[in-house]
């Protein structure tokens, strides 16, 4: 999602804060497309002085090689597509294998499927990186408004999905986000206020 000249000018006012001993230095964000996730990681990412990790970045990337593997992902990117699980896990593991040491992240987009949530889980236990979900939580019409406003601003060809898109998301990634529920700590954040106010709550429920 673009982000507004006003919300540009609200991060540029977070300065880097050093994390405290009880805080972890990986967060994943999820939730309902529009819920708002990627702002929301840009921002944490930027106050905590974070590397953040788009999924749907690295995969747009991804499918701009010349390979018979990337052109049948940006099809299926094109179409608005789940793509099978091994497609982001198979990033996931390229990007987090080469951090070094203990580098916060902030990551966008990652585990949208059962299987993706317990491969990234069991793969942060045996490196020895706890980490955090922040799931932001919208009603579906809230998705819906969101969703068509965005078209007529950003022109996001893949908003026509949306109705598909909620599906998968009950289908599959409420799955995950239960998985995570069971097996890490998962903040659940009401997506419904305003940036800053959930830039705030996020900020609160991490220390």
């Amino acid at each position: 999602m673009l982000l507004s000249v006003f919300t540009l000018a609200f991060i540029a006012t977070l300065a880097p804060m050093q994390y405290t001993p009880c805080m972890d230095n990986t967060f994943i964000f999820t939730g309902r497309p529009g819920a708002g996730k990627g702002t929301q990681a840009k921002i944490l990412a930027e106050k905590i002085n974070a590397k953040f990790i788009s999924a749907g970045a690295e995969l747009r990337s991804f499918a701009t090689q010349d390979t018979p593997v990337a052109k049948k992902v940006k099809e299926e990117i094109d179409q608005g597509i789940l793509l099978p699980h091994w497609v982001p896990i198979y990033l996931f593991h390229s990007i987090v294998f080469a951090l070094k040491g203990d580098e916060p992240i902030v990551l966008d987009g990652f585990a949208r499927k059962p299987l993706e949530a317990r491969t990234i889980t069991k793969t942060f236990e045996w490196i020895g990186r706890p980490f955090t979900v922040i799931n932001l939580t919208i009603p579906d019409e809230v998705v819906r408004e969101r969703i068509d406003a965005r078209k007529q601003t950003e022109q996001r060809g893949d908003d026509e999905s949306v109705e598909r898109r909620l599906t998968e998301y009950e289908e599959h990634t409420a799955e995950a986000i239960k998985y995570f529920c069971e097996n890490t700590t998962v903040l659940d954040i009401d997506g419904t206020q305003t940036i800053e106010e959930i830039a705030e709550e996020i900020w609160k429920k991490i220390q």
